[in-house]
């Protein structure tokens, strides 16, 4: 299960949505570091560490109803930021774009922060 709503109130700006499983995705944020080559035949890496803001989920609702929909493109359309809510912790993202196939909806999102304590 996952949840999309806006970040202010409003009346019709929350749904709740059931994923599937096998075909969502929500992996850990890759580590910022750079690898140089050195003169001497070495490598030198600078780690910079690692931010939930680097993650991209993509939830795949199977079935989606017409209103569930609705309410996914309006979020959409209308916010530049959601809160998502989903197994991992609550985040802020940016839906990037609803896509329809076969009835099924694709929801990319932009993780900008994790709010939720790890």
């Amino acid at each position: 299960m996952i949840s999309l709503s806006a970040p202010t109130v409003d009346a019709i700006g929350a749904v709740i949505l059931k994923e599937s499983i096998g075909k969502s995705s929500s992996p850990e944020p890759p580590a910022r570091f750079s690898k140089s080559k050195c003169l001497n035949g070495t490598v030198s890496v600078t780690h910079s560490g690692v931010v939930d803001g680097d993650r991209t989920f993509s939830f795949v609702i199977p079935q989606i109803s017409e209103a569930e929909y609705t309410v996914v493109k309006r979020l959409h359309r209308n916010y530049t930021s959601v809160i998502v809510a989903c197994s991992e912790g609550v985040f802020a993202g940016v839906i990037e774009q609803p896509v329809m196939k076969a009835g099924d909806c694709t929801i990319k999102i932009e993780i900008t922060e994790k709010i939720s304590a790890d």
